[in-house]
């Protein structure tokens, strides 16, 4: 269907809107549309923002050979994918357990029915586009938090039981997944965009996960070497946030440096004198290297912001 375009003013194009598609959504005079374009090019107009509804099932059968985070990582994928509604069938009540505990992660998900082989899940509350960016703010701001937690564990200011690590690990989980959610299902700004920033989330979630091994070793040990790094790694966290927001490339470039500086002159060596180190040192490099890593998706966003304007 072509429509042709009309000058309406000295700097206003016009074009008619199909009027089967104008009966079909109801459009009066006055009435606001949604107007967007993608990465290739292509107009979209929408009266409202429009979402598919996803609706799935899974069985899981044999459960017996199954582990139990294949089963917790199948119910999270159904809710990081945007899927609404998922009827899930089981052959034992240990599924349904399962379920109960993964939904603590899961922001909007509730079981809205059950019996002894199903149970189904429903989305109950939808996370705004809107929310996206204060969202992945605190994403940061959480695992500020869980960084300093462990630095003070490491330095003995603090003990574990003094402590509430896996509540704030909880709470870093499930900003990850509802941020993972929204990128996969309504999206935040364009394709090539987008998929970037799940690559950020993805990472900065991984980040949680090496915090959270360095939490189960930690003990009443002395370290030697760590804290300097876990100084360097608090750092490096604080420049990609700063950098991220500000879109400042000398930060980033900071941040790089740092990375070179430790691993091409081999500070962070880990020495028999040290063995106490061994494992945090391991920890921290695979740290350091994932915010090393996720500069390459800071360049790709910046780089297409600036191709738009």
């Amino acid at each position: 269907m072509k429509r042709k375009v009309v000058q309406q003013g000295p700097s206003t194009l016009m074009v008619s809107l199909p009027a089967i598609w104008v009966r079909e959504q109801a459009i009066n005079k006055g009435d606001e549309l949604n107007v967007a374009w993608d990465d290739a090019g292509s107009l979209i107009v929408t009266k409202d923002v429009y979402t598919k509804r996803l609706v799935g099932s899974f069985d899981f059968k044999d459960t017996k050979e199954l582990s139990d985070k294949y089963i917790l990582r199948v119910i999270r994928s159904f809710y990081r994918y945007g899927y609404d509604e998922v009827k899930v069938t089981y052959d034992t009540p240990k599924i349904l357990s399962l379920i109960r505990e993964t939904l603590t992660e899961m922001i909007g998900f509730e079981i809205m029915e059950h019996t002894q082989r199903y149970c189904i899940i429903k989305s109950i509350s939808e996370t705004l586009e809107q929310e996206f960016e204060s969202l992945f703010r605190k994403l940061f701001f959480q695992l500020f938090e869980i960084s300093r937690l462990i630095r003070e564990l490491i330095q003995a200011k603090v003990s574990t039981k003094e402590v509430s690590f896996e509540e704030q690990f909880i709470s870093l989980r499930r900003i990850s997944e509802v941020l993972r959610r929204i990128l996969n299902k309504k999206g935040y700004k364009s394709k090539l965009i987008d998929a970037q920033m799940l690559g950020i989330v993805v990472n900065l979630r991984k980040i949680g996960n090496e915090y959270r091994y360095i939490y189960r070793n930690v003990s009443n040990r002395k370290y030697l070497n760590v804290n300097t790094y876990f100084k360097v790694v608090e750092q490096m966290l604080h420049e990609y946030h700063d950098a991220f927001f500000k879109r400042d490339d000398v930060l980033v470039n900071s941040i790089m440096a740092k990375k070179e500086e430790i691993f091409d002159e081999k500070k962070m060596m880990i020495v028999d004198e040290h063995k106490n180190d061994t494992v945090l040192l391991h920890h921290l490099s695979i740290i350091i290297r994932r915010i090393h890593d996720i500069c390459e998706a800071y360049f790709a966003i910046t780089f297409k912001e600036q191709f738009d304007k």
